[in-house]
């Protein structure tokens, strides 16, 4: 007699693939903005989570299937509540107020008592329910895996971005002297003009003092694009998207594909063949954190088990029925409560950290190229312009934006005074330390909103003199005119135009004009 062969579903694995199920879909969600390994710690402690309640659950039932879908029980009560509650937190019925956690957590436990009695006095058997739910939950797992692999393999296909072929490279000769080149973003930095009009903002005093030291400030400057990562992978590309990368059609929805040209881009691996050495800063976001730079900097490195909570895993937490505690402080010591109901902790380290070590890099060895990419003045607005944290959550409890249009132009103005600031006195560092004098790039990605989103400032310091700048000159051009000035480049300069997109259709591009009558010819 034939002995029947074992069925591989007959196992009820699917409560460790549920237990992961949370972790990657959020991962997925967020996969241009956060490293791979943010997940680790969390995959991990879910899945002994997972493991302690199917042990002891199996101890007293000792039917793996009942086991199984108990444990699946919990996983989906525990995962489910935060994301429940977001979703009534703000609702009524018959006048009856829905958003306590009270009438939730009572919910909860009335489903968690019906579904618990019948799984262990109505469920029989149970082996055709553990094959199909094992089914489900491979399909429910394969979901967001196959797009972040998807997602992966399109940044990868551009991630070895090529040099211009038809333009001659730059020169590495010992006879060609190599400044070290700092490029220095001020993530939605507006032009002074435009913080006037916007926001009644007179930024002269700071723009007078760039000028003092030597800069010259292009009053007339737009970005190309009116989002980051378009701004800069076009700025460190020296070109247009649109002639960058033909791949990345109108009716494409996201901009993963430029990962590689950000990382990977034009401007460092020209740099890096002339002989430069990279220094680069954690922002943050993956996407854009050079990781692989001869110097990276970064505040929180770690990504053991001991570290502090991760933006990543805060959102993740609070998706759950942890939210309750988490919102009360109970059984939370006071830098976890900080850590979690604070979610632009990080955020503020992380900026600070990178403005003081940003003045003290001009120390490493030449010749260098440095990226340093700062979140400010950009939301969330939480430093005040002395550099203390501002106290008012109204300037950054709506998703870390403003509550309304007060805080938003009080905020937005007073992260420009607080980076004014420190900006300058990292700059008189880098100019007091260097050996021989830097170029030093002073930029905007983009403007503050509305019309003027394209505005921004730009300055430059260039030790050979400004004669080639002009007021108009947009970060498509940046490189473009220092390779050719000052590394026998022969790329020449592009026409200045500003190309506007929605966050929806990013490839979908409408030129738009200079509105300014003081910069219109």
């Amino acid at each position: 007699m034939k002995s029947k062969s074992r069925n591989p579903f007959g196992f009820p694995f699917y409560p460790f693939l549920l237990a992961c199920y949370p972790v990657f879909y959020l991962f997925q969600v967020n996969f241009q903005e956060v490293d791979p390994r943010v997940i680790i710690r969390p995959l991990f402690v879910s899945l002994v989570f997972t493991s302690v309640i199917y042990i002891i659950t199996f101890v007293f039932s000792r039917n793996i299937h009942r086991t199984a879908a108990f444990t699946t029980l919990c996983l989906i009560l525990f995962f489910s509540y935060g994301r429940i509650y977001n979703v009534i937190s703000n609702s009524a019925m018959g006048g009856f107020f829905l958003g306590h956690h009270r009438w939730l957590i009572i919910f909860y436990l009335l489903v968690f008592a019906v579904f618990t009695w019948t799984i262990f006095k109505k469920m029989n058997g149970g082996e055709q329910v553990t094959e199909f739910l094992n089914f489900i939950s491979m399909v429910l797992v394969s979901l967001p895996l196959i797009q972040i692999v998807f997602a992966g393999m399109k940044q990868s296909r551009v991630a070895g971005v090529q040099p211009i072929q038809e333009n001659k490279p730059i020169v590495s000769s010992e006879s060609v002297e190599k400044p070290d080149i700092y490029y220095i973003i001020l993530d939605m930095y507006t032009r002074a003009d435009s913080l006037k009009q916007d926001f009644n903002f007179d930024n002269s005093k700071f723009i007078n003092e760039l000028e003092k030291r030597g800069f010259y400030v292009a009053n007339c400057s737009r970005s190309n694009y009116t989002q980051t990562q378009l701004s800069i992978a076009s700025s460190l590309n020296m070109e247009y998207i649109q002639t960058l990368a033909g791949e990345l059609n109108p009716q494409m929805e996201n901009m993963e594909g430029l990962m590689g040209y950000i990382k990977d881009n034009r401007v460092r691996s020209y740099l890096e063949q002339a002989g430069y050495e990279t220094v680069a800063f954690d922002t943050g976001y993956f996407w854009d954190s050079w990781t692989n730079a001869d110097y990276y900097f970064s505040p929180t490195t770690s990504s053991n088990l001991t570290s502090k909570v991760t933006p990543f895993e805060g959102l993740l937490i609070n998706t759950t029925v942890l939210l309750p505690l988490i919102e009360s402080q109970i059984l939370l010591t006071q830098n976890t409560a900080e850590e979690l109901h604070n979610p632009v902790q990080i955020h503020i380290e992380r900026e600070l950290y990178k403005l003081d070590k940003f003045g003290q890099i001009a120390g490493i060895s030449n010749p260098k190229f440095v990226y340093a990419h700062f979140m400010i003045p950009h939301i969330p607005f939480v430093f005040q312009m002395n550099g203390s944290i501002q106290t008012d959550i109204g300037y950054f409890s709506n998703h870390n934006a403003p509550i309304d249009e007060k805080h938003y132009v009080v905020g937005y103005t007073q992260q420009v005074e607080f980076i004014n600031n420190r900006i300058l006195a990292d700059i008189d560092k880098i100019l007091e330390s260097s050996k021989n004098p830097p170029i030093i790039i002073l930029q905007g990605d983009h403007g503050a909103r509305g019309e003027n989103r394209h505005t921004i400032l730009n300055a430059y310091y260039l030790p050979k003199g400004t004669s080639r700048l002009y007021p108009m000159i947009s970060p498509v051009n940046s490189f473009r005119l220092i390779f050719d000035y000052y590394l026998n480049g022969e790329f020449g300069l592009l026409p200045d135009i500003s190309y506007f997109s929605s966050a929806n259709h990013p490839y979908l591009f409408e030129e738009k004009p200079e509105l300014s009558p003081a910069c219109l010819p």
